[in-house]
């Protein structure tokens, strides 16, 4: 059982990945906007009317993350090196742009009131990052007949 865990880990972590990114690109395309480049457009309009480069500093966090998901997703789902190193440094970009890997966690706190949403957010959040780097870790280093090692690793 903890084998078949381990060896799919980077596979669910990668489709987690790409699924975000599906669900990002489509809520813009239907909200009539450009993925990305409107995040950054929006940024760069709010910084030249308020004076101050705080957005443009937040759409560069957003930037780099939302460009690095589907690259580790197609790399973790691949099983290859590449999608851990990605995973680990996205972590920070993830937590400060609030960005989770399970993208439906902000799903589950809507009905409840807004300081228990929060506090469950920020518990569920930290908790489902430090199990998806705990789970690529394990798969790092667990093999059976040296057929679960990433690529390369």
């Amino acid at each position: 059982m903890k084998s078949q865990f381990v060896s799919r880990a980077f596979v669910i972590w990668g489709l987690m990945d790409l699924a975000f990114f599906a669900r990002y690109v489509t809520i813009s395309l239907w909200s009539g906007r450009a993925p990305i480049y409107s995040d950054v457009a929006s940024a760069w309009y709010t910084t030249e009317s308020f004076g101050s480069a705080l957005p443009i500093a937040a759409a560069s966090i957003g930037f780099i993350l939302y460009v690095s998901i589907p690259v580790s997703g197609v790399f973790l789902v691949r099983s290859h090196r590449f999608g851990l190193r990605l995973a680990y440094a996205q972590l920070p970009f993830r937590l400060i742009a609030v960005v989770p890997s399970l993208f439906f966690i902000p799903w589950l706190t809507r009905l409840m009131p807004p300081p228990i949403a929060v506090a469950t957010g920020i518990v569920l959040i930290i908790t489902t990052e430090i199990f998806k780097l705990w789970s690529l870790h394990l798969q790092q280093w667990c093999s059976v007949d040296g057929r679960n090692t990433p690529q390369s690793l």
